[in-house]
């Protein structure tokens, strides 16, 4: 699993961080609860074992931040969402130092109460998920958020780079995403990096915004100091998924999906997941209407969700599977 701390920093090139994440993605690393220490396929792997294959509140924090670093926020949010339910079914707003590979329950050896297990809670939503980088001697920041596509809206208050305190309420609507600063102390330059939606046919940012080589992403500067300042980037078409979560239940056993990738191409959205062998589980996407769908059953269209059923086939353990959605 430690891989995904060189991720966490963006120290990887993008190539091989995408790999490495999609592995990571994985239940043999990514259980319902969090992130195992050794893959449950190694020879070595012991669920009951310190560092052999026991699950770390604090390495998944690291899981969940390098998912999000390199924009893959349908396999990071279950695990900080893991963290957050965590919070309330143990010790009641403290982590365990770590929990069964095989089951979700702390181990009776584990610190019940552990700081830097607690702290990845904090950490996975503000640098994974929201993206936030400060950097105060320069008097700069970067926000990169990755929301889940069902969230209407976030606030968070007093981020703080050097003396200046930042308010911060982004809202996400059909086909538009805006972003407010609202800066209390010296200017601060703020980079805020939106994600486009795969498959968006045209892109429209405020004045200056730059869309990277990828055309994944909208990079809008702005400077934050007395009046707020707002991003806005507009959209149309495209698709994003919901990422799934577990809702998690004392004692039991790691049964949820997975997505492993998600790419577009050519008229075509391709999604990559993991599941139990026989069970159907149902992933849902926002965006356009689909005109097809291979390796799934199309549930419903209500509104800008489509709902897509998908059914492994019987027999043991996890399968992978491969969904094409057409444009």
């Amino acid at each position: 699993v430690w891989p995904a701390t060189a991720a966490a920093f963006g120290l990887l090139d993008s190539p091989r961080a995408e790999a490495t994440l999609t592995h990571l993605s994985r239940d043999r690393i990514s259980a319902d609860w969090g992130a195992h220490m050794l893959s449950t396929e190694s020879v070595f792997y012991d669920p009951m074992a310190y560092n052999s294959g026991a699950v770390w509140p604090f390495v998944t924090g690291f899981v969940s931040w390098g998912q999000y670093r390199y924009q893959r926020p349908w396999a990071g949010y279950h695990l900080m969402d893991a963290l957050r339910q965590m919070t309330f079914d143990w010790a009641r707003g403290r982590h365990p130092e770590l929990l069964s590979g095989s089951y979700y329950r702390p181990l009776d050896a584990a610190v019940p109460q552990q700081f830097f297990a607690t702290s990845m809670l904090i950490t996975s939503v503000l640098q994974g998920m929201l993206g936030w980088e400060p950097d105060a001697p320069r008097s700069r920041a970067m926000l990169t958020p990755q929301l889940p596509p069902q969230w209407e809206d976030v606030r968070v208050r007093k981020l703080r780079v050097g003396e200046t305190s930042i308010d911060l309420t982004i809202w996400q609507h059909r086909e538009e995403t805006v972003v407010e600063l609202d800066g209390h102390g010296p200017k601060v330059t703020v980079d805020v990096v939106l994600p486009v939606p795969m498959g968006a046919r045209s892109v429209d940012g405020a004045p200056k915004a730059r869309v990277d080589a990828s055309g994944r992403r909208v990079t809008v500067q702005l400077d934050v100091e007395g009046a707020k300042a707002k991003a806005r980037l507009r959209w149309k078409n495209g698709l994003v998924i919901e990422p799934p979560t577990v809702e998690l239940e004392p004692g039991q056993r790691s049964l949820g999906v997975r997505v492993l990738d998600f790419r577009y191409a050519e008229g075509v959205w391709r999604v990559d997941i993991e599941g139990m062998a026989g069970k159907t589980y149902e992933i849902r996407f926002r965006g356009e209407p689909l005109s097809g769908v291979e390796g799934g059953r199309l549930v419903h269209r209500r509104g800008d969700i489509t709902t897509v059923a998908v059914q492994f086939p019987a027999g043991r353990g996890r399968k992978e599977t491969k969904v094409r959605l057409i444009r």
